[in-house]
C-alpha cells in the first residue's frame, strides 16, 4: 500500500437480501448464510452479490465475513474484482471491505484498496469513501 492512497466516494443500496439459517443451537445462537445484491453509484457504478456468514450469540454485536463480486466501473475504467468483508453488527453495521489482489480483470486488474462504512439496519443507501491504488 502507498503511503498516500488516493480517495474516492460511493454509494450503495442493498435491493436483494435473502438470509437463511445453517443451524440453530442453545440459548437462540445461529449460524446464517445470506446472499445479497447490491447497487452501486458515484465513482464505483454497477452491481455485486455478496455472501455472509453470521454468528448470532446470545446478545450483540453478530460478527460476520465475506467475500463480495463487483462488475462495473470505477473512475470510468471497466471491469471485476472480488473483496473481502469483515464487520458486526449491534444495530448498526461496522464494516471493512478489502480487494483482493489479482482478483481484478479488465481496466481494473491493478486496481487495489478498502473502505468502510457504518449504517443503520433502516438506511436505505450508505455512503463510504474509497481509498485505493493502482499496483
Amino acid at each position: 500500500m502507498p503511503s498516500s492512497p488516493l480517495t474516492a466516494t460511493a454509494k450503495f443500496e442493498m435491493p436483494g437480501w435473502d438470509e437463511q439459517p445453517i443451524v440453530e443451537y442453545g440459548g437462540g445462537r445461529k449460524l446464517t448464510h445470506a446472499q445479497v445484491k447490491k447497487s452501486f453509484t458515484g465513482d464505483l457504478v454497477g452491481t455485486s452479490v455478496l455472501e455472509y456468514l453470521m454468528v448470532y450469540p446470545p446478545e450483540p454485536p453478530v460478527p460476520y465475513v465475506g467475500v463480495e463480486y463487483f462488475e462495473g466501473t470505477f473512475l470510468g475504467k471497466r471491469g471485476s474484482f472480488a473483496l473481502t468483508i469483515t464487520g458486526t453488527y449491534d444495530g448498526s453495521a461496522h464494516e471493512q471491505a478489502t480487494i483482493i489482489a489479482g482478483s481484478g480483470t479488465g481496466e481494473l486488474a491493478s486496481l487495489r484498496g478498502s473502505w468502510k462504512f457504518g449504517a443503520g439496519h433502516e438506511e436505505k443507501v450508505a455512503g463510504f469513501e474509497i481509498e485505493y491504488w493502482w499496483s
